[in-house]
């Protein structure tokens, strides 16, 4: 709650750092964005900057753009091509842009600015001061069904990491999340948390209510539908076939991919679903155990 001079930061956690460095106590700033910031976006129209080769947004790094989908640079306008604006500050902040504010309003070298993976790979300081500036991107930003229990598990690594080394903590995050995640730690917490994933993914027919096989088809929308119908002739009439539906973010050099969902029951054998699918390998690529789903 309230805002201060430095973006990624709240009122609050800038007098807990000051709090801490009048007493000699190391900081901590857990920040997940990388670079300048986590988009390129006009602040004054929304224009988004993306890559040429594939279309997803890119990100400020340095004095270029990247894209975090297929791993190209590019550079970056100096106006924005809709309106002409130069502000491109929109979106979120990223550790460089975090570490040159508090460069320059601390001025102190108790301060390090870690990401996810740099805390996995050192120790912090015995009852040290560490900040976590957004609890929503610590599970990652990918926007699919397991997103919530990325967040959980990974919220619960992190507070052992706490716990082990007596810190001091103060995590920024939207109301719903904070109100939510102290009861996460406990036992009972935790099993409310999966009892009410369970039941909305049930809701929504995803896994584990449900199995998910995708099923990719490279080339036309009309051969992924020549394929959806040919598997509705030979699978089990009580499973449920959806799409397709387009993958999104291909590049320009390759062909458009198709995406079929076939749902059966949890408790689908995988050798049942091979039976099944085998005839079809040639035609598709099949993966039983998706990860993200594309719908």
């Amino acid at each position: 709650r309230g805002a201060s001079n430095i973006e990624a930061l709240s009122a609050r956690a800038i007098e807990v750092i000051h709090e801490s460095l009048n007493t000699r106590t190391p900081v901590t700033i857990i920040h997940a964005i990388s670079g300048k910031r986590a988009r390129v976006v006009c602040r004054d129209c929304g224009w988004r900057s993306t890559c040429t080769f594939c279309g997803y947004d890119l990100s400020s790094i340095g004095d270029a753009g990247l894209c975090r989908k297929c791993g190209r640079t590019q550079s970056l306008p100096r106006a924005c091509p809709s309106c002409g604006g130069t502000d491109f500050t929109r979106s979120i902040a990223g550790r460089d842009r975090l570490e040159q504010d508090c460069r320059a309003i601390f001025q102190n070298d108790l301060i390090r600015i870690l990401s996810l993976g740099d805390l996995r790979q050192t120790t912090l300081p015995h009852k040290g001061c560490v900040i976590v500036t957004n609890l929503s991107l610590i599970g990652g930003v990918i926007e699919d069904i397991r997103r919530r229990e990325r967040l959980i598990i990974a919220w619960r690594r992190l507070s052992a990491v706490f716990h082990s080394s007596n810190s001091h903590v103060l995590v920024q995050g939207s109301e719903d999340l904070l109100s939510m995640c102290r009861a996460w730690l406990t036992p009972q917490g935790l099993a409310d948390a999966w009892r009410a994933e369970y039941t909305e993914r049930k809701l929504f027919s995803y896994p584990p209510a449900v199995q998910i096989t995708k099923i990719l088809i490279d080339g036309t929308e009309q051969a992924a539908q020549n394929l959806l119908n040919d598997l509705r002739g030979v699978i089990i009439p009580s499973w449920k076939l959806n799409g397709p539906f387009p993958v999104l973010f291909r590049s320009k050099t390759r062909k458009p991919r198709w995406v079929l969902q076939l749902v059966s029951p949890p408790d689908t054998p995988k050798n049942v679903l091979e039976t099944q699918l085998n005839p079809f390998r040639s035609r598709a690529i099949i993966d039983l155990d998706p990860i993200a789903f594309f719908s």
